[in-house]
């Protein structure tokens, strides 16, 4: 039946998208009632087509605008309440990603469709979606975190609501700004793109930080948790933590100095390094961690939140889609590297976790730890970025305020164990002659 009625309902707007709109609008609790049976993939995709499958841009834009009146995003941004049926989480957070992602590449096909026309050369500019502007707005994001955060920690809501934090943050970078080497693109990391709904899912989010943290070190416990067939692990890592650990890595690949300021101050990055040791089997969260060093080695910190030109109203995330990190102030402090390096000694570290690999290989039945593959690209991004790179003075600055034996021992350790094996790692192309008989 909801597959039926969500064909029909899809046809009838597609075809008569004003009549329609004149005969939904005054139906009291229509949309509330899509919403309640949003846990039907049928339903989500009505909603989807609603907003989205309009072919007449002024439609399309009148549908739009009503279901901002009827304030559709935050009643879609309410499913993701811990005092909703986790069901609905999924589809509620699946349908807010499509959302973003249709509406973006609307706006972007019309802004360029716009900008080959004499009317943009008039002054004109293109309006964009209400909808988008709406889910791309700090007041959104607040709203997203309030629902995930501010009563008791659920689960199923964390897991999700990240989901769109991630597509909030997500940048779509065109092939001009990507490297035409591909290891060179994978070892230094590209540079932060800001735009307006980056800037305000960050600014958003950074107080709400050390809730991450925690849920990071004390995540909530399963209620049927006696029934869960336990992994590898003693006890599990989890999927609501590797969520958090992708959202740090998103957050850290902004290139944001308060961001950083205040990961350093939580201590969150020594809490990483423990948890991928300890989660030997967990290459996924290893994956994050390792990024996660990436970028802070290799990124130079900017003031995101520092105004760099000044915004209009309709100025949402693809106006400003290629704006580059060089249009941002750039921070004056590296607070997170000095952290990295000084505080939580991350070239110990590194060792110490090599030592703890080569005690267990020798042990009986032992083999080799899954985290060995990332820690060599991490013991190889201190090496490179120290040598070349945008904090290559920094890094060698900071390792000569360590102490003399941690030095010699690193240099040791670095042509006795790093070196051979990224040499072994090494994938060297064979030449092939064939001889014309």
């Amino acid at each position: 039946m909801a597959s039926f009625f969500s064909k029909t309902m899809a046809v009838l707007v597609g075809r008569k998208a004003e009549k329609m709109l004149q005969y939904l609008k005054p139906k009291e609790g229509f949309l509330s009632q899509l919403l309640k049976h949003l846990g039907t993939s049928a339903i989500m995709d009505l909603v989807l087509k609603l907003v989205t499958c309009v072919e007449n841009k002024n439609s399309r834009l009148e549908i739009a605008q009503w279901l901002y009146s009827e304030h559709f995003v935050e009643n879609l941004l309410g499913l993701l309440s811990e005092k909703t049926e986790t069901d609905l989480h999924g589809n509620a957070a699946q349908l807010l990603c499509d959302l973003l992602r249709l509406l973006r590449d609307m706006h972007a096909q019309n802004l360029a469709n716009e900008m080959s026309t004499e009317q943009t050369h008039q002054g004109e500019t293109v309006e964009v979606d209400p909808i988008l502007c709406a889910l791309e707005s700090k007041a959104m994001v607040d709203r997203l975190l309030g629902n995930m955060l501010d009563s008791q920690i659920c689960e199923s809501s964390i897991v999700h609501g990240i989901t769109v934090l991630l597509t909030l943050l997500e940048v779509r970078r065109p092939p001009q700004l990507l490297s035409s080497e591909p290891e060179v693109y994978d070892r230094f990391p590209p540079d932060p793109v800001v735009t307006s709904c980056i800037r305000n899912t960050v600014e958003a989010l950074i107080p709400r930080l050390k809730d991450f943290h925690q849920i990071l070190s004390q995540p909530p416990q399963e209620k049927n948790e006696g029934d869960i067939a336990v992994s590898a692990c003693n006890k599990p890592f989890g999927f609501v933590r590797l969520q958090v650990t992708r959202l740090f890595a998103a957050l850290i690949a902004t290139g944001s100095s308060e961001v950083q300021n205040e990961l350093a101050s939580l201590h969150t990055f020594p809490l990483l390094l423990d948890m991928m040791v300890e989660f030997s089997h967990n290459n996924f969260l290893h994956a994050q961690v390792e990024r996660s060093v990436q970028y802070v080695l290799g990124l130079e910190p900017i003031d995101l939140l520092q105004p760099s030109t000044q915004l209009t109203v309709n100025d949402c995330s693809l106006r400003t889609e290629h704006r580059t990190q060089s249009e941002q102030p750039t921070s004056s402090t590296h607070c997170l590297l000095s952290y990295l390096m000084i505080d939580m000694c991350i070239v110990r570290r590194i060792m110490d976790a090599w030592e703890l690999n080569d005690q267990h290989e020798i042990q009986q039945g032992g083999h080799r730890k899954g985290y060995m593959g990332h820690l060599i690209r991490m013991a190889n991004y201190v090496m490179d970025f120290g040598k070349q790179g945008k904090n290559a003075i920094r890094i060698q600055e900071l390792m000569q305020d360590l102490p003399e034996e941690l030095r010699v021992r690193w240099n040791n350790f670095v042509e006795n164990k790093v070196t051979p094996a990224i040499r072994n790692n090494e994938i060297i192309p064979v030449t092939v002659s064939f001889t014309m008989t």
